[in-house]
């Protein structure tokens, strides 16, 4: 069931914020495991996903900032 709220400004930045923090953190984390030769399939497969998911929070705030 999704979840609808109003949030302010300052909370939808701080939402903007924290996701981007986020994806960055996992694309380091990502690339760490890459390059230490520990990237499995399933954990990048694994990554991507978190990352579309993140991606698509991201959009739905800055829609919802334009709105």
């Amino acid at each position: 069931m999704p979840y609808s709220a109003d949030y302010t400004v300052d909370q939808e930045q701080l939402i903007l914020s924290l996701v981007k923090h986020q994806r960055k953190q996992l694309q380091e984390d990502r690339e760490a495991l890459r390059k230490a030769d520990h990237l499995t399939d399933r954990k990048a497969e694994s990554i991507q996903a978190e990352l579309d998911d993140l991606s698509k929070l991201e959009n739905k705030n800055r829609e919802k900032r334009l709105k």
